[in-house]
């Protein structure tokens, strides 16, 4: 349906020791890395840097763009033609990227996501851009604002429409003038109202009201990305989402953060959804060879010719699966993270073959962990598993813990439809 997966990956272009595509085309789409302002030879290049200190917003993404725009010319697409970025900064002062993107991206920028990391795979590098875009010979996009709500503040579009697909900016429980909008403010003085459940509540709100205005609305959401400071708010967020959706929720990945755009908010909902009344297929994916979801969501949802898979943990419904745990008579006999890595990928494999996919065709993972020191050990069992064409794949280590006790490494998958 979506065309052969096509890895882009350019003659010269920085190439870092693990196994990586800096992005995958599938039909119209391009999956792209995570992007750092790094040559993975010398750490920050000099051009990522500013004369008098290492660190500097503007000439990291000068930098970070630069590479971005490249691959994606190599792709057949711009970045003009990005539809969604998400973003892990290890800093809050965002005012020189946002000017820096503003004169890069001159118009319709994409929507995004930012969120505050521990680390990144480049110390020096303060933030991580991985993006989706379209082809140029592809259907135009189209920014759009909704009337009577809060504009973003930064140099993203609230929603980006484009064929059948509408892609709505990362919302939160602020009005852009407060750190909380007040119709989310909660006494915590009392016991009557969880703050989650109210800030959760009144993004999903909002997040309706950007739906309808983009001619889409919540029950056409086929997937949400929704970020968390604190996984203790997972009952009073599931609570709220299953009053929104009773029945037949969209794909979703619950990560977590250090903390959000406004140091006041618990969770930030991303979502993808598709235009009312289109006509693309959305089929929900049950395998009995994975795990039913910790969480009320679908193990995966197909649509058209993607397939969202919802949290991939190393769990099953009882808890962490019981082949990660080292034994404790032997703590130096095999890494609970390539363990973990291992029952992900069994899992994400049986989800895709059952909606018509497969390893071979994922198109772009995110991986979070705890502690980024495993990543060495995890990219291992990558390799064995994805071969020399792996999918983009973007890494950060956010303040634990994981909802699972023992769970060290979360994953977010998309995987291109074939059959």
């Amino acid at each position: 349906m979506g065309g052969r997966r096509e890895i882009i990956a350019p003659e010269g272009y920085p190439r870092p020791p693990f196994p990586y595509s800096p992005a995958v085309r599938f039909g119209p789409w391009v999956f792209v890395s995570g992007h750092l302002a790094t040559d993975y030879q010398t750490g920050l290049p000099a051009e990522a840097r500013l004369p008098y200190r290492a660190e500097g917003m503007a000439p990291q993404t000068r930098y970070v763009y630069g590479q971005l725009g490249n691959l994606l010319e190599t792709a057949g697409s711009s970045l003009l033609h990005l539809v969604k970025a998400d973003h892990y900064f290890l800093t809050r002062r965002l005012a020189e990227y946002s000017a820096t993107r503003r004169r890069l991206i001159t118009r319709d920028p994409p929507v995004g996501i930012a969120v505050e990391a521990s680390r990144l795979l480049v110390p020096d590098a303060l933030y991580s851009v991985e993006a989706v875009a379209v082809t140029r010979d592809s259907p135009q996009k189209e920014a759009l604002t909704a009337t009577g709500i809060p504009a973003p503040a930064a140099a993203y579009s609230q929603a980006v429409r484009w064929g059948d697909w509408v892609f709505a900016a990362g919302e939160l429980a602020t009005d852009f003038v407060h750190a909380l909008a007040p119709e989310a403010e909660v006494d915590t003085r009392t016991w009557f109202r969880e703050p989650i459940e109210v800030q959760t509540r009144y993004t999903l709100e909002k997040l309706r009201q950007v739906m309808e205005h983009c001619g889409s609305s919540l029950e056409d959401i086929v997937y949400a990305r929704v970020v968390l400071v604190d996984p203790a708010d997972i009952p009073g967020l599931e609570r709220v989402w299953r009053e929104f959706w009773p029945e037949h929720p969209p794909a979703r990945s619950i990560m977590f953060c250090n903390g959000l755009a406004s140091t006041e908010a618990l969770v930030e909902i991303y979502p993808i959804g598709l235009v009312r009344g289109s006509r693309l297929p959305r089929e929900g994916i049950h395998t009995p060879h994975a795990p039913t979801p910790l969480f009320h969501e679908p193990q995966a949802l197909r649509v058209g010719d993607l397939l969202f898979l919802s949290t991939q943990l190393a769990v099953n419904e009882q808890g962490l699966d019981p082949s990660v745990p080292i034994d404790p008579r032997f703590p130096f006999f095999g890494n609970a993270a390539k363990r973990q890595m291992h029952v992900m990928l069994q899992h994400v494999q049986a989800i895709c073959e059952a909606g018509g996919a497969s390893l071979d065709t994922v198109l772009r993972t995110q991986l979070q962990f705890t502690d980024l020191g495993e990543f060495d050990a995890v990219s291992e069992v990558w390799a064995e598993r994805f071969g020399p064409e792996p999918p983009a794949l973007s890494a950060a280590e956010v303040r634990g813990p994981f909802p699972v006790p023992g769970a060290t490494v979360l994953m977010d998958v998309v995987a291109g439809v074939v059959d």
